[in-house]
C-alpha cells in the first residue's frame, strides 16, 4: 500500500539527486512519486525541469502538459514549454507560448525574454 507521506519523501529524495547533479535518478525518484499521486503538479513541473537539465525536451513539455492539465493557466509553465521548444529550433511555436502566457499575465518576467529570444531566432533560421 502506498502513503501520501511516500510522495514527499520520494519528492524529497528526487530533489536532492538533482541537487547532486544525479538527473536520471532524479527523474525515477519523481516517477515514484508520481505513482503515489499521478496528478501532482509539483512533482510533474520538477520532472520537466529536470528534463529541460538534461536536454530532453519532448519529455520536459511532456511533463509541463501534465501541469497544465491542472492549472491551464500556469504562465511560468507555458514559459517553460516555450524555453523547449526554442531550445528544439521550433520557434514558432515557441512564440506562440509566448504569446499565451503574456495574454494570460502581461506583466509575466520570463514570456518577453523567450518571446523576443524565439523571435531573433526564428529571422535568422537557416530554414527560413
Amino acid at each position: 500500500m502506498v502513503y501520501r507521506g511516500d510522495l514527499d519523501a520520494w519528492y524529497n529524495k528526487g530533489y536532492a539527486l538533482k541537487e547532486q547533479g544525479k538527473l536520471e535518478r532524479a527523474i525515477a525518484a519523481f516517477d515514484k512519486a508520481l505513482e503515489v499521486v499521478p496528478e501532482d503538479a509539483r512533482i510533474w513541473t520538477i520532472k520537466g525541469n529536470t528534463h529541460l537539465e538534461l536536454c530532453q525536451y519532448e519529455k520536459a513539455i511532456d511533463a509541463y502538459n501534465h501541469v497544465l492539465v491542472t492549472y491551464p493557466d500556469n504562465t511560468d509553465t507555458i514559459v517553460n514549454i516555450a524555453s523547449a521548444l526554442i531550445e528544439m529550433g521550433r520557434y514558432d511555436e515557441a512564440i506562440a507560448e509566448c504569446n499565451r502566457a503574456l495574454e494570460i499575465d502581461p506583466e509575466h518576467y520570463l514570456a518577453p525574454v523567450f518571446l523576443e529570444q524565439a523571435k531573433e531566432k526564428a529571422n535568422y533560421s537557416p530554414l527560413k
